[in-house]
């Protein structure tokens, strides 16, 4: 959480509940500024999970009692980052 208070600091103000601290380089424990970014909970959506599946077909395969591990495999995704979608 150290990114959070370095960019709320930084900022001057609390982030919003639609805002997230993101680690451009990946790495959660390097909190510089310019690897921090604020983004919109919508935005990641878009930038880490393209609709590259058929979502009711997923929906479908959930009520079934597929794991979001096996969704994964079937649509041949290497990393379903946002599961809500589904």
């Amino acid at each position: 959480m150290q990114g959070l208070s370095e960019i709320e600091n930084h900022l001057k103000r609390i982030l919003l509940p639609n805002e997230y601290v993101h680690h451009v380089n990946g790495n959660p424990n390097c909190n510089n500024l310019e690897n921090l970014e604020v983004r919109e909970v919508d935005s990641n959506i878009r930038i880490y999970t393209p609709l590259c599946f058929d979502k009711e077909e997923a929906v479908s395969l959930q009520l079934k009692g597929f794991s979001l591990d096996d969704i994964k495999k079937y649509f041949k995704m290497k990393k379903l980052t946002n599961p809500s979608l589904i």
